[in-house]
């Protein structure tokens, strides 16, 4: 599902490094209809030219600044929530929602 990218007019986006906008930027490129997607830290790191490590960085980062961002499914990857840089259903501003969505193939950690 592609969404209408509107990160830029996040206020998280300040507080964001250079490499965690990138990350967020494709992880929005990604998400489905959830406002979700789960790629590899690998995976992510081929499509945008970066190390693995600098992505690996980013999301540490993302996660510490925003605990619901990151959560852990049963033994497979992670899912990014990017809901927060998405603008709502109706075109509105991004959602800055705290908390995850309930769903109960995830695993919180």
């Amino acid at each position: 599902m592609l969404f209408k990218v509107s990160v830029y007019k996040s206020p998280d986006w300040q507080r964001l490094t250079k490499s965690e906008k990138a990350v967020v930027s494709n992880l929005v490129s990604r998400a489905d209809e959830t406002k979700t997607c789960y790629p590899k830290i690998k995976t992510i790191a081929k499509d945008m030219s970066l190390h693995k490590d600098t992505v690996a960085t980013a999301i540490k980062g993302l996660s510490e600044k925003f605990p619901e961002f990151k959560t852990r499914r049963m033994d497979t990857s992670s899912i990014y929530d990017v809901s927060r840089w998405i603008p709502d259903d109706n075109g509105g501003t991004p959602n800055p929602r705290v908390g995850g969505r309930g769903n109960p193939r995830v695993l919180n950690r």
